[in-house]
């Protein structure tokens, strides 16, 4: 509501708008899980910078799904 300004109003809207906010987290945490996958087990990159980059990465997926796909203006 405040960082994307959210319009949703009445139930459904609110509801669409909740299920896709938190389908593109679940896609974001297989991102992250994946970059691990890959970065630590398969790589044997160093845990903490794998890690660093990752929630990095899934930081901003974050915030580009909210903005064009969940909070896109209509």
């Amino acid at each position: 509501m405040w960082v994307f300004e959210s319009e949703a109003e009445g139930n459904k809207a609110i509801i669409s708008e909740a299920a896709s906010f938190y389908g593109g987290r679940r896609f974001t945490l297989l991102v992250e899980m994946f970059m691990m996958w890959l970065g630590y087990s398969l790589l044997s990159f160093n845990y903490w910078v794998t890690k660093i980059v990752a929630n990095v990465v899934v930081l901003i997926l974050n915030y580009v799904i909210s903005k064009l796909v969940v909070f896109r203006k209509k």
